[in-house]
């Protein structure tokens, strides 16, 4: 619908596709959040990967919170596990020998 916009009226294309038109500009916006928030994820990710290859390693989600927080960024521990989980990154322990 949004690529024919141009050349139909939403309410008439929204009744001969049989959906409604508050639920298309629902799709809409959520699409646009969906976006927004994927973006979001990429710039973090970026981030946690630095950070953690950094630190050969060794830097688990406490302190990569600590460090994203100290440059000003606003982000949960939660967050920095979940994207962690989704990157495959875990710290890794030092041997003692």
């Amino acid at each position: 619908m949004k690529a024919e916009c141009a050349y139909f009226e939403i309410t008439r294309m929204a009744r001969l596709l049989e959906v409604s038109r508050a639920g298309y500009y629902r799709f809409l916006q959520k699409s646009d959040n969906l976006s927004t928030i994927k973006k979001r994820h990429l710039e973090i990710d970026k981030k946690i990967i630095k950070i953690h290859s950094d630190s050969n390693g060794t830097y688990g989600e406490p302190r990569i919170t600590a460090e994203l927080r100290s440059n000003g960024e606003m982000i949960s521990h939660n967050t920095i596990a979940s994207r962690m989980r989704d990157l495959a990154i875990s710290e890794k322990t030092p041997e003692f020998v």
